[in-house]
């Protein structure tokens, strides 16, 4: 501040951001119903709230899309999803999440031991207005988004925009088998990979908003 420079974010505004246990309060309504844990709990207590299969992450990030440490079936799964979640250097420090499995509208490709990719995209918000959207799997055969199905996923992203009121915010969306498009994550627009957009698009209409501001 004694330089004249100001935070994108504050502290609390960057946690509200990456953390699920922070954002989800938000837009409960428009995410796969979840719990956190600061331990790994017994499956039986999991298995009072949802039913198997489930998905389980980080409260920030999964590790790398590992489906062994995401996926679970059964209790087999959830023994040896957990026993990384203790070891892997990304997972170890975060708090443990547990996520309804929603099925999602799959696409083809994708790399072998990786969670299944679907109909996913990452969208970049500046002060509120979208500056740069992309599909999040880059590693599948190549997909697109329709003009319809495009508006009806930014509709529901923006909800995450205006409750979660962040000056640099991500948003990635699904569409689920039914055809309904949910979030699956909002983050830090600071810390977050471009996916499939443009980095230089992004960062112009950033440009842009701001000389017009």
């Amino acid at each position: 501040a004694r330089l004249g420079i100001d935070l994108v974010h504050s502290p609390a505004d960057h946690m509200r951001c990456p953390s699920l246990p922070e954002w989800y309060p938000y837009i409960s309504d428009y995410t796969p119903r979840s719990r956190w844990d600061s331990e790994i709990p017994d499956l039986s207590k999991i298995e009072d709230e949802f039913e198997l299969p489930i998905f389980i992450k980080g409260s920030r990030q999964t590790s790398k899309h590992k489906a062994t440490a995401s996926i679970v079936r059964n209790e087999m799964e959830y023994e040896a999803a957990t026993e990384i979640f203790r070891s892997d250097p990304i997972l170890r420090w975060q708090e443990f999440v547990c996520r309804e499995l929603v099925p999602l509208r799959p696409i083809s490709g994708g790399t072998e031991g990786k969670i299944p990719p679907s109909f996913e995209f990452r969208t970049f918000w500046w002060r509120g207005q979208l500056v740069g959207a992309g599909r999040y799997w880059y590693e599948t055969n190549d997909y697109t988004w329709s003009q319809q199905e495009r508006e009806a996923a930014l509709e529901v992203a923006r909800r995450a925009v205006n409750a979660l009121r962040c000056a640099f915010l991500v948003v990635d969306l699904v569409q689920t088998t039914t055809g309904r498009w949910i979030i699956i994550e909002c983050n830090d627009g600071m810390e977050s990979g471009y996916a499939g957009a443009s980095p230089f698009a992004i960062w112009q209409a950033i440009t842009d908003c701001e000389t017009k501001s």
